[in-house]
Protein backbone atom coordinates (compact mmCIF):
# COMPACT_ATOMS: atom_id res chain seq x y z
CA UNK A 1 0.00 0.00 0.00
CA UNK A 2 2.85 2.36 0.85
CA UNK A 3 4.39 1.76 -2.57
CA UNK A 4 1.06 2.36 -4.28
CA UNK A 5 0.61 5.61 -2.36
CA UNK A 6 4.07 6.81 -3.29
CA UNK A 7 3.40 5.97 -6.94
CA UNK A 8 0.28 8.13 -6.81
CA UNK A 9 2.13 11.05 -5.19
CA UNK A 10 5.13 11.13 -7.56
CA UNK A 11 4.16 12.70 -10.88
CA UNK A 12 5.31 11.03 -14.06
CA UNK A 13 8.66 12.38 -15.28
CA UNK A 14 8.37 14.47 -18.42
CA UNK A 15 10.58 13.40 -21.31
CA UNK A 16 13.55 15.74 -21.91
CA UNK A 17 12.97 18.36 -24.54
CA UNK A 18 14.98 18.11 -27.76
CA UNK A 19 16.17 21.27 -29.46
CA UNK A 20 16.91 21.79 -33.11
CA UNK A 21 20.38 23.15 -33.96
CA UNK A 22 19.08 26.53 -35.16
CA UNK A 23 17.01 26.92 -32.00
CA UNK A 24 20.10 26.25 -29.88
CA UNK A 25 22.05 28.85 -31.84
CA UNK A 26 19.33 31.44 -31.20
CA UNK A 27 19.19 30.56 -27.52
CA UNK A 28 22.94 30.65 -27.02
CA UNK A 29 23.29 34.41 -27.20
CA UNK A 30 20.57 34.82 -24.56
CA UNK A 31 22.06 32.34 -22.09
CA UNK A 32 23.81 34.01 -19.17
CA UNK A 33 25.76 31.00 -17.84
CA UNK A 34 24.29 31.54 -14.36
CA UNK A 35 26.93 29.61 -12.43
CA UNK A 36 29.75 31.32 -14.25
CA UNK A 37 28.41 34.81 -13.65
CA UNK A 38 28.26 33.97 -9.97
CA UNK A 39 32.06 33.68 -10.07
CA UNK A 40 32.16 37.38 -10.86
CA UNK A 41 29.86 38.28 -7.97
CA UNK A 42 32.17 36.52 -5.51
CA UNK A 43 35.28 38.42 -6.56
CA UNK A 44 36.53 41.19 -4.27
CA UNK A 45 34.93 44.48 -5.19
CA UNK A 46 32.50 42.85 -7.67
CA UNK A 47 28.84 44.02 -7.62
CA UNK A 48 26.42 41.75 -5.84
CA UNK A 49 24.02 41.35 -8.72
CA UNK A 50 24.58 40.55 -12.38
CA UNK A 51 22.32 43.37 -13.59
CA UNK A 52 24.50 45.84 -11.71
CA UNK A 53 27.67 44.50 -13.32
CA UNK A 54 26.15 44.52 -16.79
CA UNK A 55 25.18 48.17 -16.39
CA UNK A 56 28.62 49.26 -15.16
CA UNK A 57 31.03 51.33 -17.27
CA UNK A 58 33.20 49.43 -19.75
CA UNK A 59 36.32 50.16 -17.68
CA UNK A 60 34.86 48.24 -14.75
CA UNK A 61 33.74 45.40 -16.99
CA UNK A 62 37.28 45.18 -18.37
CA UNK A 63 38.74 44.78 -14.88
CA UNK A 64 36.09 42.25 -13.88
CA UNK A 65 36.72 40.17 -17.01
CA UNK A 66 40.44 39.94 -16.29
CA UNK A 67 39.78 39.01 -12.66
CA UNK A 68 37.40 36.23 -13.69
CA UNK A 69 39.87 34.73 -16.18
CA UNK A 70 42.73 34.95 -13.64
CA UNK A 71 40.52 32.94 -11.27
CA UNK A 72 40.12 30.29 -13.98
CA UNK A 73 36.49 31.12 -14.79
CA UNK A 74 34.79 31.33 -18.15
CA UNK A 75 34.00 34.77 -19.56
CA UNK A 76 30.53 35.92 -18.44
CA UNK A 77 27.64 36.77 -20.75
CA UNK A 78 28.50 40.48 -20.79
CA UNK A 79 32.15 40.05 -21.78
CA UNK A 80 31.41 41.01 -25.39
CA UNK A 81 30.91 44.60 -24.14
CA UNK A 82 34.56 44.81 -23.11
CA UNK A 83 36.99 46.64 -25.38
CA UNK A 84 39.58 44.85 -27.56
CA UNK A 85 42.48 45.66 -25.23
CA UNK A 86 40.70 43.98 -22.34
CA UNK A 87 39.78 40.97 -24.45
CA UNK A 88 43.39 40.66 -25.57
CA UNK A 89 44.67 40.92 -22.01
CA UNK A 90 42.15 38.34 -20.83
CA UNK A 91 43.10 35.96 -23.65
CA UNK A 92 46.78 36.28 -22.77
CA UNK A 93 46.00 35.60 -19.12
CA UNK A 94 44.04 32.49 -20.08
CA UNK A 95 46.83 31.20 -22.32
CA UNK A 96 49.57 31.85 -19.76
CA UNK A 97 47.49 30.23 -17.03
CA UNK A 98 46.68 27.20 -19.18
CA UNK A 99 42.93 27.93 -18.90
CA UNK A 100 42.10 26.52 -22.32
CA UNK A 101 38.38 26.34 -21.53
CA UNK A 102 38.45 30.15 -21.28
CA UNK A 103 40.46 30.41 -24.51
CA UNK A 104 37.97 28.26 -26.42
CA UNK A 105 35.06 30.25 -24.99
CA UNK A 106 36.59 33.56 -26.09
CA UNK A 107 37.74 32.22 -29.47
CA UNK A 108 35.08 29.75 -30.70
CA UNK A 109 35.53 28.02 -34.05
CA UNK A 110 32.07 28.97 -35.32
CA UNK A 111 31.99 32.20 -37.31
CA UNK A 112 28.43 32.77 -36.11
CA UNK A 113 29.47 32.49 -32.45
CA UNK A 114 32.50 34.71 -33.05
CA UNK A 115 30.29 37.37 -34.57
CA UNK A 116 27.73 37.17 -31.76
CA UNK A 117 30.45 37.37 -29.11
CA UNK A 118 32.45 40.02 -30.95
CA UNK A 119 35.55 37.89 -30.50
CA UNK A 120 38.99 39.45 -30.79
CA UNK A 121 40.61 39.27 -34.23
CA UNK A 122 44.00 37.62 -33.72
CA UNK A 123 46.78 39.71 -35.25
CA UNK A 124 50.28 38.38 -36.06
CA UNK A 125 51.72 40.67 -33.40
CA UNK A 126 49.38 39.24 -30.75
CA UNK A 127 50.25 35.65 -31.73
CA UNK A 128 53.97 36.48 -31.58
CA UNK A 129 53.65 38.17 -28.20
CA UNK A 130 51.67 35.23 -26.81
CA UNK A 131 54.28 32.65 -27.89
CA UNK A 132 57.11 34.80 -26.51
CA UNK A 133 55.38 35.21 -23.14
CA UNK A 134 54.64 31.49 -22.87
CA UNK A 135 58.30 30.72 -23.56
CA UNK A 136 59.48 33.27 -21.01
CA UNK A 137 57.11 31.81 -18.42
CA UNK A 138 58.25 28.26 -19.16
CA UNK A 139 61.94 29.03 -18.96
CA UNK A 140 61.47 30.91 -15.69
CA UNK A 141 59.78 27.90 -14.11
CA UNK A 142 61.66 25.06 -12.37
CA UNK A 143 60.44 22.50 -14.93
CA UNK A 144 61.59 24.57 -17.91
CA UNK A 145 58.81 22.79 -19.87
CA UNK A 146 56.87 24.46 -22.67
CA UNK A 147 53.05 24.37 -22.28
CA UNK A 148 51.70 21.98 -24.90
CA UNK A 149 48.04 23.00 -25.29
CA UNK A 150 48.40 26.79 -25.39
CA UNK A 151 51.28 26.60 -27.88
CA UNK A 152 49.46 24.05 -30.01
CA UNK A 153 46.46 26.38 -30.22
CA UNK A 154 48.63 29.36 -31.16
CA UNK A 155 50.54 27.40 -33.81
CA UNK A 156 47.25 26.29 -35.36
CA UNK A 157 46.32 29.97 -35.59
CA UNK A 158 49.54 30.68 -37.52
CA UNK A 159 51.93 31.83 -34.78
CA UNK A 160 55.66 31.73 -35.45
CA UNK A 161 57.56 29.05 -33.52
CA UNK A 162 60.90 30.85 -33.57
CA UNK A 163 60.62 31.97 -29.91
CA UNK A 164 60.45 28.25 -29.05
CA UNK A 165 63.70 27.59 -30.92
CA UNK A 166 66.37 29.89 -29.45
CA UNK A 167 69.54 29.13 -31.40
CA UNK A 168 71.77 30.53 -28.67
CA UNK A 169 70.29 28.03 -26.17
CA UNK A 170 70.62 24.57 -27.75
CA UNK A 171 68.92 22.61 -24.96
CA UNK A 172 65.84 24.82 -25.06
CA UNK A 173 65.84 24.70 -28.84
CA UNK A 174 65.85 20.91 -28.64
CA UNK A 175 62.90 20.99 -26.23
CA UNK A 176 61.02 23.19 -28.67
CA UNK A 177 61.71 20.80 -31.53
CA UNK A 178 60.58 17.82 -29.46
CA UNK A 179 57.31 19.55 -28.61
CA UNK A 180 56.68 20.29 -32.30
CA UNK A 181 57.39 16.64 -33.11
CA UNK A 182 54.88 15.56 -30.43
CA UNK A 183 52.24 17.87 -31.91
CA UNK A 184 52.60 16.10 -35.26
CA UNK A 185 50.65 17.51 -38.18
CA UNK A 186 49.28 20.29 -35.96
CA UNK A 187 52.74 21.88 -36.34
CA UNK A 188 52.80 21.60 -40.13
CA UNK A 189 52.67 25.39 -40.55
CA UNK A 190 56.00 25.59 -38.72
CA UNK A 191 57.80 23.48 -41.36
CA UNK A 192 59.71 26.35 -43.04
CA UNK A 193 61.06 27.57 -39.70
CA UNK A 194 62.15 24.07 -38.68
CA UNK A 195 63.79 23.52 -42.08
CA UNK A 196 66.22 26.37 -41.33
CA UNK A 197 67.64 24.27 -38.48
CA UNK A 198 68.46 21.21 -40.62
CA UNK A 199 71.85 22.73 -41.46
CA UNK A 200 72.64 23.87 -37.91
CA UNK A 201 76.21 23.43 -36.67
CA UNK A 202 75.01 21.48 -33.62
CA UNK A 203 74.49 17.88 -34.72
CA UNK A 204 71.78 17.38 -32.08
CA UNK A 205 69.73 20.22 -33.50
CA UNK A 206 70.27 19.04 -37.09
CA UNK A 207 69.06 15.57 -36.24
CA UNK A 208 66.12 16.79 -34.11
CA UNK A 209 65.02 19.17 -36.88
CA UNK A 210 64.98 16.34 -39.41
CA UNK A 211 63.08 14.07 -37.02
CA UNK A 212 60.58 16.85 -36.34
CA UNK A 213 59.95 17.44 -40.05
CA UNK A 214 59.44 13.69 -40.43
CA UNK A 215 57.00 13.48 -37.50
CA UNK A 216 54.87 16.39 -38.71
CA UNK A 217 54.87 14.83 -42.22
CA UNK A 218 56.19 17.95 -43.93
CA UNK A 219 56.36 17.90 -47.73
CA UNK A 220 58.10 20.02 -50.34
CA UNK A 221 54.91 22.07 -50.59
CA UNK A 222 55.03 22.82 -46.85
CA UNK A 223 58.77 23.53 -46.76
CA UNK A 224 60.26 24.37 -50.17
CA UNK A 225 63.75 22.91 -50.49
CA UNK A 226 63.09 20.05 -48.06
CA UNK A 227 63.86 17.15 -50.47
CA UNK A 228 67.18 18.67 -51.51
CA UNK A 229 68.15 19.36 -47.89
CA UNK A 230 67.38 15.77 -46.92
CA UNK A 231 69.47 14.56 -49.85
CA UNK A 232 72.40 16.57 -48.48
CA UNK A 233 71.85 15.29 -44.94
CA UNK A 234 72.07 11.67 -46.13
CA UNK A 235 75.78 12.46 -46.48
CA UNK A 236 75.99 14.15 -43.07
CA UNK A 237 79.10 13.34 -40.99
CA UNK A 238 76.87 12.03 -38.18
CA UNK A 239 75.52 8.50 -38.83
CA UNK A 240 72.33 9.03 -36.77
CA UNK A 241 71.56 12.18 -38.74
CA UNK A 242 72.01 10.21 -41.97
CA UNK A 243 69.56 7.58 -40.72
CA UNK A 244 67.04 10.26 -39.77
CA UNK A 245 67.35 11.85 -43.21
CA UNK A 246 66.75 8.49 -44.93
CA UNK A 247 63.61 7.91 -42.84
CA UNK A 248 62.29 11.38 -43.60
CA UNK A 249 63.04 10.91 -47.32
CA UNK A 250 61.07 7.68 -47.32
CA UNK A 251 58.04 9.46 -45.86
CA UNK A 252 58.25 12.36 -48.28
CA UNK A 253 56.09 10.83 -51.01
CA UNK A 254 56.92 10.85 -54.71
CA UNK A 255 59.61 13.52 -54.31
CA UNK A 256 61.42 11.39 -51.75
CA UNK A 257 61.10 8.22 -53.84
CA UNK A 258 62.56 9.93 -56.90
CA UNK A 259 65.55 11.27 -54.96
CA UNK A 260 66.19 7.96 -53.20
CA UNK A 261 65.92 6.09 -56.50
CA UNK A 262 68.50 8.37 -58.07
CA UNK A 263 70.89 7.66 -55.18
CA UNK A 264 70.86 3.91 -55.82
CA UNK A 265 73.76 4.47 -58.22
CA UNK A 266 75.73 6.76 -55.91
CA UNK A 267 79.46 6.08 -55.69
CA UNK A 268 79.37 5.81 -51.89
CA UNK A 269 78.03 2.39 -50.73
CA UNK A 270 76.77 3.95 -47.48
CA UNK A 271 74.61 6.40 -49.44
CA UNK A 272 73.30 3.56 -51.62
CA UNK A 273 72.34 1.61 -48.51
CA UNK A 274 70.47 4.60 -47.05
CA UNK A 275 68.71 5.10 -50.38
CA UNK A 276 67.51 1.49 -50.22
CA UNK A 277 66.31 2.10 -46.66
CA UNK A 278 64.35 5.17 -47.80
CA UNK A 279 62.72 3.19 -50.61
CA UNK A 280 61.74 0.48 -48.15
CA UNK A 281 60.12 3.06 -45.89
CA UNK A 282 58.22 4.40 -48.91
CA UNK A 283 56.82 0.88 -49.38
CA UNK A 284 54.64 0.05 -52.37
CA UNK A 285 55.03 3.62 -53.61
CA UNK A 286 58.63 2.71 -54.56
CA UNK A 287 57.78 -0.47 -56.47
CA UNK A 288 59.25 0.96 -59.69
CA UNK A 289 62.70 0.41 -58.13
CA UNK A 290 62.07 -3.21 -57.12
CA UNK A 291 63.94 -4.46 -60.20
CA UNK A 292 67.06 -2.48 -59.32
CA UNK A 293 66.97 -3.73 -55.74
CA UNK A 294 66.36 -7.32 -56.87
CA UNK A 295 69.53 -7.09 -58.96
CA UNK A 296 71.44 -6.06 -55.82
CA UNK A 297 70.61 -9.40 -54.23
CA UNK A 298 73.29 -11.06 -56.34
CA UNK A 299 75.70 -8.26 -57.14
CA UNK A 300 76.40 -6.02 -54.14
CA UNK A 301 78.24 -6.38 -50.82
CA UNK A 302 76.57 -8.45 -48.07
CA UNK A 303 75.41 -5.30 -46.26
CA UNK A 304 73.78 -3.93 -49.41
CA UNK A 305 72.29 -7.32 -50.35
CA UNK A 306 70.63 -7.43 -46.93
CA UNK A 307 69.47 -3.81 -47.32
CA UNK A 308 67.95 -4.64 -50.70
CA UNK A 309 66.11 -7.64 -49.23
CA UNK A 310 64.74 -5.51 -46.38
CA UNK A 311 63.51 -2.85 -48.82
CA UNK A 312 61.81 -5.40 -51.08
CA UNK A 313 60.07 -6.89 -48.09
CA UNK A 314 58.71 -3.49 -47.06
CA UNK A 315 57.27 -3.03 -50.56
CA UNK A 316 55.18 -6.13 -49.98
CA UNK A 317 53.28 -7.80 -52.79
CA UNK A 318 53.91 -4.74 -54.98
CA UNK A 319 57.57 -5.81 -55.25
CA UNK A 320 56.42 -8.50 -57.71
CA UNK A 321 57.37 -12.02 -58.73
CA UNK A 322 60.83 -11.07 -60.03
CA UNK A 323 61.75 -9.74 -56.60
CA UNK A 324 60.37 -12.91 -55.02
CA UNK A 325 62.56 -15.04 -57.32
CA UNK A 326 65.64 -12.98 -56.42
CA UNK A 327 64.94 -13.39 -52.71
CA UNK A 328 64.41 -17.14 -53.10
CA UNK A 329 67.74 -17.43 -54.87
CA UNK A 330 69.43 -15.54 -52.03
CA UNK A 331 67.88 -17.92 -49.51
CA UNK A 332 69.26 -20.94 -51.39
CA UNK A 333 72.65 -19.65 -52.55
CA UNK A 334 73.92 -16.67 -50.54
CA UNK A 335 76.89 -17.51 -48.32
CA UNK A 336 76.14 -14.77 -45.77
CA UNK A 337 73.84 -15.77 -42.89
CA UNK A 338 72.51 -12.22 -42.45
CA UNK A 339 71.56 -11.97 -46.12
CA UNK A 340 69.73 -15.31 -46.07
CA UNK A 341 67.89 -14.29 -42.92
CA UNK A 342 66.88 -10.93 -44.43
CA UNK A 343 65.78 -12.62 -47.67
CA UNK A 344 63.64 -15.18 -45.82
CA UNK A 345 61.97 -12.50 -43.72
CA UNK A 346 61.35 -10.35 -46.81
CA UNK A 347 59.89 -13.19 -48.88
CA UNK A 348 57.32 -13.80 -46.16
CA UNK A 349 56.04 -10.23 -46.65
CA UNK A 350 55.42 -10.54 -50.39
CA UNK A 351 52.07 -12.31 -49.98
CA UNK A 352 50.76 -13.58 -53.34
CA UNK A 353 53.94 -12.63 -55.18
CA UNK A 354 55.81 -15.27 -53.14
CA UNK A 355 53.45 -18.14 -54.02
CA UNK A 356 55.83 -19.75 -56.51
CA UNK A 357 58.84 -19.54 -54.14
CA UNK A 358 57.52 -21.33 -51.05
CA UNK A 359 59.96 -24.21 -51.54
CA UNK A 360 62.90 -21.93 -50.77
CA UNK A 361 61.41 -21.16 -47.38
CA UNK A 362 60.70 -24.81 -46.67
CA UNK A 363 64.33 -25.67 -47.48
CA UNK A 364 65.49 -22.83 -45.21
CA UNK A 365 63.94 -24.63 -42.24
CA UNK A 366 67.03 -26.88 -42.40
CA UNK A 367 69.49 -23.99 -42.83
CA UNK A 368 72.70 -24.13 -40.82
CA UNK A 369 71.84 -20.84 -39.12
CA UNK A 370 69.11 -20.92 -36.43
CA UNK A 371 68.30 -17.31 -37.26
CA UNK A 372 67.57 -18.21 -40.88
CA UNK A 373 65.47 -21.15 -39.70
CA UNK A 374 63.43 -18.88 -37.45
CA UNK A 375 62.96 -16.26 -40.20
CA UNK A 376 61.80 -18.97 -42.62
CA UNK A 377 59.32 -20.38 -40.08
CA UNK A 378 57.86 -16.94 -39.39
CA UNK A 379 57.65 -16.23 -43.13
CA UNK A 380 55.81 -19.49 -43.84
CA UNK A 381 53.37 -18.79 -41.02
CA UNK A 382 52.77 -15.28 -42.35
CA UNK A 383 52.14 -16.57 -45.89
CA UNK A 384 49.80 -19.29 -44.61
CA UNK A 385 47.80 -16.75 -42.56
CA UNK A 386 47.96 -13.46 -44.46
CA UNK A 387 45.50 -11.81 -42.09
CA UNK A 388 47.79 -12.22 -39.09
Amino acid sequence: MFAAAMAREIPAEEPPRCYEREELLRLRSSLNLEGLDQVGTSLPGAPAARWQLQSNPVSELNASLTAMVVAGGLPPSWWSRCDDDAKQAALLVALRGGHMHSVYAMQPQSDLFRENLRSLQLSPSFLQEAVELLCVDAWASPSDALPREPLSWLIEKGASVMPMLPLEQPNRCLRGLRLLAELGEVALLASPEVLHLVGHKDVRIRRAAIETLDKIRATAADAPGLPEELERRIQDPDPRTREAAACALGHLGDDGVALAGAMLTHSDPAVRGLAAKALGIAGARAQCYSGSLAAWCQSESPALRAAAADALGEMGEAAGSLAAAALARSIREDEDDDVREAAAAALGKLAGAAAAEMDALVCALDDGSPFVQRAAAVALERLASPGI
